[in-house]
Formats: structure tokens, sequence, C-alpha cells
């Protein structure tokens, strides 16, 4: 995964110097993800490589880190991208919230960009690239498809647009580059059985990177559920104890240990084959948005060995 930052970095770096437009780049993790102040500053855009968000701007670019629900659906998470992107409460709609029985609003954040979408003195809009890795790259390509068509065609459609995010008509997205996103699905995601465990094995993981003690009540790391009642990590509360509750939830009864039960609301349905086939009936590729996308390998890939067949395309969404 490193490697691929790495990759990214090189894009990036090289097309800045002949790009026309100015558009920020808005970075969006995946699966288990994380913000820049979790886990004691542990960046996931870099992680033990630095600091993504940084070196991006130093090449010149406007950049943005999201921090979206790691286990909620893709819709909730685009819900999220989108309010934290232009600022507001989030709006997870009215008839899908009631479908799903969660609270429909969330979080309210200022804006990373609340410009986003406002258009310039010449009549063109404000844009934005979008990045995402793993989930992250399912997330913002169902973003990208609220925008511009609203939820026509999905399981459960808004019908009352009291968020311009279900309206559609919104062309406000440049391009969309997914890294190792499972944009057909894993059959990982079908295996899941004890989801809590892996998650738990994951973060002490990168707990043991960074030489942090596991069991520290100073880790900070929000699963970000409001809209299911569960609360943030308490001030005396473990990581390891945090992640019991989350997972003791009854959402992840049905939801992770038996994607087929019926309940879809929660990231396994969403990264699942099943899942991703459903959500691909509806979320199209859109014809004014440039898409790229980089797959992974489990071996470890030498930077100067990807230079060889990185692609130059990248270069088009920043010169259009």
């Amino acid at each position: 995964m490193q490697s691929l930052f790495s990759v990214v970095l090189l894009l990036l770096s090289a097309a800045v110097a002949r790009a026309t437009n100015t558009y920020p780049v808005v970075l969006v993790h995946g699966f288990a993800g994380w913000g820049r102040d979790e886990l004691l500053g542990f960046k996931y855009w870099g992680g033990i490589q630095g600091d993504l968000q940084e070196e991006l701007e130093a090449q010149g670019y406007t950049v943005y880190t999201a921090s979206i629900g790691p286990f909620s659906s893709n819709w909730d998470r685009a819900c999220e991208l989108y309010a934290q992107i232009k600022g507001g409460v989030t709006d997870y709609g009215a008839a899908h919230s009631k479908n799903y029985d969660h609270s429909r609003y969330g979080k309210n954040y200022t804006g990373l960009y609340p410009e986003w979408g406002e258009e310039n003195s010449d009549g063109s809009i404000k844009k934005i690239h979008l990045v995402g890795h793993s989930m992250g790259g399912q997330t913002i390509r169902m973003l990208a498809q609220m925008l511009e068509k609203g939820t026509t065609g999905a399981p459960v459609e808004e019908t009352s647009y009291t968020s311009p995010l279900f309206e559609g008509g919104h062309k406000w997205i440049h391009s969309i580059t997914t890294i190792s996103s499972p944009n057909q699905g894993t059959t990982l995601a079908d295996g899941f059985s004890e989801i809590g465990d892996t998650i738990k094995d994951l973060l002490v993981s990168v707990i043991n990177v960074v030489g942090i003690i596991g069991d520290s009540v100073d880790l900070i790391y929000d699963a970000q559920l409001d809209q299911w009642g569960i609360t943030a990590k308490q001030d005396d509360e473990t990581l390891q104890k945090y992640l019991d509750r989350v997972f003791s939830s009854s959402i992840f009864d049905s939801g992770f240990k038996d994607v087929d039960s019926g309940f879809k609301d929660v990231s396994i349905w969403s990264l699942s084959v099943a899942g991703a086939k459903e959500e691909s009936t509806w979320v199209e590729t859109l014809s004014d948005i440039y898409y790229y996308s980089y797959a992974g390998h489990v071996f470890d890939v030498q930077l100067e060995a990807a230079e060889d067949f990185i692609p130059e395309h990248l270069d088009d969404a920043t010169a259009a």
C-alpha cells in the first residue's frame, strides 16, 4: 500500500508543472481508515513513508484529507464526504434513514472547501479531484453519481430534496482516481465472520508500527457511527474496550457476520461481490469525469521499478 502512495505522489508531482487547473485534491480513506488527527498523528495517507498531503502541498497542490465512517456503507460515507467538503450537517436522506432505521442527520462540518460547486467569474465551476484508496474508491464514485444524477435507480431513492446532494445536476468533480479499490467487490468481504477481531488485528498492527502501547487511553480512533447511536471513544476508555463496544452493537450481528442477511447499510455489504454488483446497477461511469484506477500487489515494489510503467494519463486530468 505504501508503494502505491508513492506512485500517486510521483504521478501528481509530475503533472502539476503542466496543470492548467488548480482544483483541490481530496484524499478519501478506505475501510477501517482514519483521519489526520487520529492514532496519535500516524497518517493513513503516507504511513511510515511520511505525510502524503504535506508532500503534495509542497509540490503546489491544495490538498485535503477526509475522515468518514470507516465501517459505514458507501451511501452513508458519500453523504458524510459531501458534508465534510462542502460544510453543513450530514443528511443521510429521509427515505434512506427511515428504511435502515438510523438517524437522518449526522455530524456538522465547517467545510474543507465550502466554495466547492460555486461559479467563478468566468462562469466555470469550482471543481475537485477525488482520490480514494480501497473502499474510498467506491465511495467517491457513489458521491459523483449522487451529485450528477441524484439517487435514481438506487434500492432506496430520495424524492425529498432537502440536501443538494440528492438533487442531481451538479457536475462538481473533475477526476476520480481509485487505488486498489474493489470496484467489483471482494470475496474477502464475503468470507468475514468475526469482523471485530479482524479490525482489532489491523489496528494493533498500525499501533505496533508507531510503537504505541496497545491499551493506551490516549489513542484516538472514531468509528463514526453516530447515526446508529454508537458514541465516540470516551476519555477513560482504551482502544480495545472501545472496539469491543462498537462491535458488540446489534448492527454488526447481521450486517457484518452475514452479508446475505438482508442488512445492507454497513461497509461489508458495500465491499462484498453482491453489494458491489447491486451498487453498480445505478452508480455509472459519468462522461464528464476523468477516471483512473490503479491496482496493487501484495509483494514489495520499489518505486524506481514502478516508474517504468507509470501511465501519463493523470496529466489529462490536471491539464484539462
